[in-house]
């Protein structure tokens, strides 16, 4: 697992030396995106933390949207 990391970070540093200003700024934020989404399939960050998961879910599942929905019209109640 660290050497795919690794490997992963190496190929960024190469893309980087070749890519434009605008290219390198993108590829740096899909960088920080992949990594947290792996820390959270992994489950580095602990089991109830998980945010980038849950706003993933949140987007692409309806029957879990309605559900917070409900969840937070309870609360202001």
């Amino acid at each position: 697992m660290i050497y795919g990391i690794s490997m992963i970070f190496s190929l960024i540093s190469l893309l980087l030396n070749i890519s434009s200003r605008i290219g390198g700024v993108l590829l740096v934020i899909g960088l920080l995106f992949g990594v947290e989404l792996l820390a959270e399939l992994i489950g580095v960050l602990g089991p109830h933390h998980s945010p980038l998961l849950n706003v993933l879910r949140y987007i692409g599942n309806s029957s879990y949207r309605e559900e917070v929905r409900q969840k937070r019209k309870e609360k202001t109640k």
